[in-house]
This record gives C-alpha cells, structure tokens and sequence, in this order.
C-alpha cells in the first residue's frame, strides 16, 4: 500500500485513464495561502494504492485544473461541480464522483 501525491493535473489524468477508477472521491476545502481561499482535492484508490491531487485557486480559477472560481459579489469562494464533472468526464465515461468534503464549511 503507497500513496502517490501527484503535482501535476496531467499526470493525474494519466493515471485515471490507466487505472479508470470506479469512484473519486474530491473535498472542495478552505485554502488560507490561495487568493481565493478554496482547494480542491482529489484521490482515488487502485489495487491499495491512493493517489492524490491538489489544486489550489490563482486568481479566477484553479491553478493546475483550470476550473473557475466562482465568488459572487465577494461571498464565499466556491466551485461548480458540473465543471468538476465535465473535467473528470472528459477522460471517463463511467466514474462516480464522490463528495468527502464533510468536515469542510464553505
């Protein structure tokens, strides 16, 4: 068993159409040193390995993913979770996408 924290969207997206998960599992997460505050992070499981990836907002959208950062009228930052769906499904016509942000408050 081993995780694997990959840095780079595209190795990321490498390794789901390799593996093709069943499920991934995302936390839309608070972020205090990203402008906007909010992350997101991914992982899913392959054979006991967990392989993860993080990406934070620069500006109006998510660094490595490019996923836009929605913040109307300076509340509280967040992401569309069809946008998240339409990356993921880009790649994978049959994955579930599981939401574990459940100690996250946004």
């Amino acid at each position: 068993m081993a995780i694997y924290r990959v840095r780079e969207w595209d190795g990321f997206r490498g390794y789901l159409v390799k593996f093709r998960p069943g499920k991934i599992f995302y936390a839309v997460e608070e972020s205090p040193l990203s402008r906007p505050p909010i992350a997101l992070r991914l992982l899913f499981v392959h054979g006991g390995d967990t392989y993860i990836f993080v990406d934070f907002a620069r500006g109006n959208s998510l660094a490595k993913t490019g996923i836009p950062v929605l913040n109307p009228r300076g509340s509280t930052p967040w992401i569309s979770v069809d946008a998240l769906k339409s990356l993921i499904l880009r790649d994978l016509d049959d994955v579930e996408l599981v939401d574990f942000s459940m100690t996250t408050i946004l």
